[in-house]
């Protein structure tokens, strides 16, 4: 959420060439993600024959703590022991927390905790997460650190 995601296309025609090509974001301009939710951008083109194609690209913005919910979410597919799901519930919670404190705006907090979460996750890997598990739950976490 908030970050600046540009939006980047092409309009091609082999035979006749493009006349125009728009789209709803023009091109090398950040798309919307102020607000959670679904979003939508699409790009119109017409050739020089008069031919006309329209192709729009959906998007979902999330929040960070919304983006934290999703990897709870995975832990709880995964149906491990108790122990462990609440160990790393427990983690993620505490990032969620750190994020939502008033203090938000300093997320070395969330980071630490989030850091903290791939440390637990690597110590059950082979253990009681799968490589995949582990890969999916630690690439999930890495990208939620990526735009701390």
């Amino acid at each position: 959420m908030n970050e600046a995601v540009v939006a980047e296309f092409t309009c091609s025609d082999d035979l006749s060439g493009v006349d125009s090509c728009i789209g709803s974001v023009p091109n090398g301009s950040n798309i919307d993600t102020a607000a959670s939710g679904s979003h939508s951008f699409t790009v119109d083109s017409i050739d020089n024959a008069g031919n006309e194609a329209s192709l729009t690209h959906f998007y979902d913005v999330i929040s960070l703590a919304g983006a934290i919910n999703e990897v709870v979410e995975l832990v709880t597919t995964f149906n491990l022991q108790q122990g462990i799901s609440n160990s790393l519930d427990a983690k993620l919670g505490n990032a969620r927390e750190a994020l939502e404190a008033s203090n938000a705006g300093q997320r070395q907090d969330a980071v630490n905790k989030l850091e903290a979460f791939i440390n637990a996750v690597e110590a059950q890997r082979s253990e009681k997460l799968t490589e995949a598990q582990a890969d999916q739950l630690i690439a999930m976490a890495q990208r939620i650190l990526s735009v701390l």
